[in-house]
């Protein structure tokens, strides 16, 4: 996973998960950090309304405001997909742990 914040860019075009903390549009941010770095399987974005996580293949899940986790949460989305399965057959709340910490998180289909 790498920030999209890092200064280190050559770090982007390895990167299978890339995140960013703050875009005003996620939709857009996410479609064109998943079109111009091939590598990438996962882009999340967190906008006003949440986190966006999208697939290279098109799925999409929203984690809704107030959720600050976003970017801890999408590695563990790629490790789910990376099991040949689906965002849409993720539960509705999952829990990630980050050492002594439980993230929990409700997901959300994102828009159309």
């Amino acid at each position: 996973m790498v920030d999209a914040a890092n200064p280190r860019t050559e770090h982007l075009p390895l990167a299978d998960v890339i995140v960013h903390h703050a875009v005003a549009d996620a939709e857009s941010w996410t479609t064109a950090t998943l079109a111009a770095l091939p590598g990438c399987q996962l882009a999340a974005a967190r906008d006003r309304r949440g986190w966006l996580i999208a697939g290279v293949d098109g799925q999409r899940i929203r984690v809704p405001a107030p959720a600050s986790d976003g970017a801890l949460l999408a590695p563990a989305l790629r490790a789910w997909l990376a099991d040949d399965r689906k965002l849409a057959e993720l539960p509705a709340t999952v829990t990630v742990r980050s050492g002594a910490r439980d993230i929990r998180a409700t997901l959300e289909p994102a828009d159309p």
